[in-house]
């Protein structure tokens, strides 16, 4: 993995870890497993709507991340995303 990819599954690890959730609440709350968590933990892309509902469980924006992503990159033609980066701003 380059030093400009996200590892999304690390970055929902520690946003857990950080939250007053247990592993089990948080699964319960994403309506999955203890062993799927751990899993989404490895995951180094994750499907767009669990991503969202995580989001909003935890209280933090992971969509920022990939925007951050995008405006490093010399390939920034994907711009119109953008929007819906903001779209999804989840951290009030």
């Amino acid at each position: 993995m380059n030093k400009n990819e996200v590892h999304i599954g690390n970055i929902i690890r520690q946003k857990v870890s950080q939250s007053s959730l247990t592993v089990t609440e948080f699964a319960n709350q994403i309506n999955k497993t203890r062993e799927n968590v751990y899993d989404i933990f490895k995951r180094s892309s994750i499907d767009s709507a669990l991503l969202l509902q995580i989001s909003k469980v935890l209280h933090y924006n992971f969509f920022k991340h990939f925007k951050e992503k995008e405006e490093s990159s010399e390939l920034s033609e994907i711009s119109e995303f953008s929007d819906y980066y903001d779209y999804y701003d989840i951290v009030k």
